[in-house]
């Protein structure tokens, strides 16, 4: 614990591990909290996590086992004045030199505000799926960082109870498959995501599901690949050649020959309305890009980018201007990428 005093309530219990290889899990009693800043006072207005603030909590696998976390759950609550502790939770298995949020596709980037904690009012539990691989020379450890975004206040609480850790063990080498990544990113034109993911420990594996969703309907598969059931690291991809404009919410689903199944974490990708057309030529081009598009608003500049999508060049343009120039010369020959402020982006031929 850093940076927050323990005010009454039980102080922290844990779960030793075992060996059987069933079931791993970490129990926390209720606990309420406050700053250990001056005077015991929440600085005025926080907008982000204090890295110095937090509760930790840490489970390990018995000796010669390594371990699958698989669900963590909070119970949340705040104690005194207005409602409006916030908190963002993290993981990490090499002692934070690296952390990886819990969830940031679920929990908002300003944190879970959370509900005033008293006779009238219930917990809010944080309920997480995951699939963290241990191993029997590492452990897990979970942080909760809470933070204050309203006057300074010597008489808040963050209030935690029924802190769960759960998952299974097993000799090394024989645990269930581990999400080692997953990234899902639009292409400039917002035609197409790319999804790719990596996997170790693919152990009675069958195949991989591919899952869409948007912000009002429910996951559908897209695709289908099947697992190299292999030991080692593998990489996989995946291409969503349907993406439409608004939020798209992507995760994989691992399914054993057992037709037992886990989950990726679940990836956002947001891609705007179609914008503006914006026609171009000559293409091929060895000099001047000539565009024509509708009128520019004021500040709008032209950014050409490479295939790595690095911008190799940049101009302002005139606002109100319906057609553009650009001088190309410079660039070595290749495929770039046109974009102008507000409008479509467009591919073009360097010779």
């Amino acid at each position: 614990m850093s940076g927050l005093n323990l005010k009454g309530y039980n102080d922290i219990t844990a779960a030793t591990p075992s060996t059987t290889g069933i079931n791993e899990n970490i129990t926390v009693n209720a606990q309420r909290l406050n700053t250990t800043d001056t005077d015991n006072k929440w600085p005025a207005n926080e907008t982000a996590p204090v890295s110095t603030r937090y509760t930790e909590y840490q489970i390990a696998p018995a000796a010669g086992k390594d371990l699958k976390v698989q669900t963590v759950s909070i119970d949340f609550g705040d104690a005194g004045s207005t409602s409006m502790m916030r908190v963002h939770i993290y993981y990490s298995i090499d002692d934070f030199a690296t952390q990886v949020r819990l969830n940031p596709v679920t929990d908002p980037d300003d944190g879970l505000i959370l509900p005033k904690y008293d006779a009238n009012t219930k917990w809010m539990r944080a309920s997480y799926t995951t699939s963290v691989l241990v191993p029997n020379t590492k452990t897990f450890k979970l942080r909760v960082y809470p933070w204050w975004p309203s006057s300074s206040s010597n008489t808040k609480y963050l209030v935690q109870s029924n802190v769960n850790i759960t998952g299974v063990t097993g000799a090394p080498g024989t645990l269930p498959l581990n999400f080692l990544s997953f990234t899902a990113k639009p292409d400039a034109f917002g035609k197409t995501v790319a999804l790719n993911w990596s996997t170790t420990n693919e152990v009675n594996t069958a195949s991989f599901a591919i899952q869409k969703r948007t912000d009002n309907g429910d996951f559908a598969t897209i695709g289908n690949i099947p697992s190299k059931n292999t030991a080692g690291v593998h990489h996989y991809s995946f291409v969503d050649n349907n993406a439409s404009a608004g939020n798209s919410y992507y995760r994989i689903v691992q399914y054993d020959n057992d037709h037992s199944s886990s989950n990726s974490e679940v990836q956002a990708v947001s891609i705007k309305a179609s914008a503006g057309a914006v026609n171009i030529y000559p293409n091929p081009v060895a000099d001047v890009l000539n565009a024509n598009h509708s009128a520019l608003q004021a500040g709008a500049t032209a950014k050409i980018s490479n295939s790595n999508g690095s911008t190799v060049l940049q101009q302002a343009l005139t606002a109100g201007a319906t057609q553009s120039s650009i001088d190309v010369s410079s660039l070595k020959p290749g495929v770039y990428i046109l974009s102008i402020s507000g409008l479509a982006a467009q591919k073009f031929v360097k010779r």
